[in-house]
Order: C-alpha cells, then sequence, then structure tokens
C-alpha cells in the first residue's frame, strides 16, 4: 500500500502491503533516463489517481512507498493495494521493463547505510527490506525541491518496492549505531528464547513466564501489536516502560528483572483493557521501538541523532 508522511522523530506510521503483480507488456525501446516531468508523479491506486506532488506540497521531505510482503496474507476482506505508475510500472514488473519505460540508469546496490533504506527500517515496521537488493532512481526538479522514484529490486530482478520521495537530502540523519538499552530476556528454568525470521526480522519467541531486564532507559518506547495484516492492533507511546500498573504509575527501573508480561500489559494497557496472553489469537508480532539518543544543536535550532533507535521484535510461545 502507501505510506507518505513528513520525516518526524519519534513517529512511526504502518503500511498494508501489496501482493505480487505480473509485469505489463513491453510499450517502449530502452533509452537513456528519460526527463521526469510532473505527470511522472501521477499514480493509481486500485485504479484511482493520486498525485505525489499534491500530496508532498506542504511537506519539505515527504514519501510514498508501497512494497511486496510474502508474510503479510490477504483474504477476500483484506485485499491487495494495487499500485501502478503513469508509465504503467507495478509491483513485479522486471528491472528490465522499467527501464524501457524510464530509460538506461545504472543499477545501485541497496546499502544498509543509506538515509532511505534507514527510514523505511525504523519508520515501517511490518516492510521486509531484506528481498530489497538493488534499486533503479530517477530524478526530477521542481524549484528547489528534489523528487525522485526509485524501484527496489529483488534478487529476481522484479520490482518489490516503489517509492516516490522528496528532498531526500533533507531528511532527518540515524546515525549507523544504535542505542544500545541493554535489554535481555530471561526465560524460566530449562525453557529457551529461539528466533524466526517474519518479514525479513528476526523475531524472539518468548516462553510464557520470562522476565525481562534493561541495563539503561535512555529515551522514549513505543510498543505495538500487528495483527497479520501488517494493521496495528494495539499501540502506545511512552516515556519508560510500565510495570504492575495498568494506569502506568509505576516504571520498569534498570538493572531489575521483571515479568514480561506483566510489563506488556502495563505498558500497553489503554482504558484499562489487558491483553489476555491465553487468548491473544494470531497476529503477526510485537515491536518494542526504543529511540535513539537526541541533542540539540544550537546551531541548527534542532535536535540530532546521537544513535538510532532499535527495535525489538517478539511473540510469545
Amino acid at each position: 500500500m502507501k505510506k507518505w508522511k513528513q520525516k518526524i522523530a519519534a513517529v512511526l506510521v504502518p503500511v498494508i502491503f501489496a501482493t505480487l503483480i505480473p509485469a505489463g507488456n513491453v510499450q517502449a525501446k530502452s533509452k537513456d533516463p528519460a526527463k521526469l516531468g510532473a505527470k511522472d508523479f501521477v499514480y493509481a491506486e486500485n485504479g484511482k489517481k493520486r498525485d505525489f506532488l499534491e500530496q508532498s506540497k506542504d511537506g519539505e521531505t515527504w514519501w510514498v512507498f508501497c512494497c511486496v510482503d510474502a508474510d503479510i496474507r490477504h483474504d477476500k476482506k483484506h485485499k491487495a493495494e494495487k499500485w501502478t505508475t503513469n508509465r504503467k510500472v507495478k509491483l513485479g514488473s522486471t528491472g528490465s521493463y522499467v527501464k524501457r519505460q524510464y530509460g538506461k540508469t545504472a543499477r545501485k546496490k541497496v546499502k544498509k547505510t543509506e538515509d532511505f533504506y534507514k527510514a523505511v527500517k525504523y519508520e515501517v515496521l511490518t516492510a521486509d527490506i531484506s528481498v530489497w537488493k538493488s534499486y533503479l532512481e530517477y530524478n526530477y526538479k521542481d524549484g528547489s525541491d528534489r523528487y525522485m522514484m526509485r524501484f527496489y529490486l529483488d534478487k529476481k530482478n522484479k520490482v518489490t518496492a516503489i517509492a516516490f520521495i522528496k528532498n531526500l537530502n533533507k531528511y532527518k540523519n540515524y546515525p549507523n549505531k544504535e542505542v544500545d538499552p541493554g535489554l535481555t530476556f530471561q526465560p524460566p528454568k530449562g525453557e529457551k528464547v529461539t528466533t524466526e525470521i517474519i518479514n525479513g526480522k528476526k523475531v524472539f519467541m518468548i516462553p510464557r513466564g520470562s522476565k525481562v531486564k534493561l541495563k539503561r532507559m535512555e529515551t522514549s518506547a513505543q510498543l505495538t501489536m500487528y495483527d497479520v495484516y501488517g494493521k496495528i492492533k494495539r499501540q502506545t507511546f511512552v516515556t519508560s516502560l510500565r510495570c504492575g500498573n495498568v494506569n502506568g504509575n509505576d516504571s520498569v527501573q534498570n538493572g531489575k528483572s521483571y515479568d514480561f508480561e506483566e510489563v506488556v500489559n502495563a505498558t500497553i494497557a489503554s482504558y484499562g483493557q489487558k491483553l489476555n496472553f491465553n487468548k491473544l489469537g494470531k497476529y503477526l508480532y510485537f515491536t518494542l521501538w526504543m529511540n535513539g539518543k537526541e541533542s540539540y544543536n544550537s546551531k541548527t535550532g534542532q535536535y540530532e541523532y546521537k544513535t538510532a533507535p532499535i527495535v525489538y521484535y517478539f511473540k510469545f510461545k
């Protein structure tokens, strides 16, 4: 599906992902990179036209995003979103087809330290970016604003994500080093914490009765539970993890161990409604997003990251 937003620190917005769509027929011969125009940032979403330039006109930075995700399943009640660019490129089109439509351009290797990659990593917690191997990029300039269109390719040279991006050069920079709260899970005697790969993420499988401990809690956190379609079921943003009190009056203390289910419940509960860990039902996973350390730059008048956020993915078994 789509994702558009201004770049605002500590704000996470979910996306729903589209299923694989076969490539269309070849319509033009390959040529040098096309001169993009405003009409190239008009795209179709489920047959309805959307205009990225109009969507982003009030933001200094903005992006719209759509990607394939094999781990999030869709049924008749949850239909996949369908995207088509103005030049008929879709998810599942080949890289060679993209070049025939938009012209020859160098294929760039995906780097985990690149700004847009990190933006998706820390802000779209249901996106499988592990399948991104390379991308094709096309650019457009309107006054002082710089726009780009990117097509991310998997190892089979298929388009697995499409992104329209405004002023990437002005995005808040996430450092390569992540914050380290020293979080550890402590399973009951005879049990082990294992991991599984879901959406390309390493997801901790937590035995019931496990405890959790933090060495240090420097900043704020966000705890979210996602359903199998990648939609938020429960979410809360806090300045510290909670324990033992649904109203959030008690905070987890550094260096002490706490029952993890109680921590999740006290942190995520709203209006007195706790989770029933015996009946969680089907869900994708929980995420615990912990903000990076920031400091104020008096010269720029902006807060800047000293360390990037860190995200823990987990499920109870």
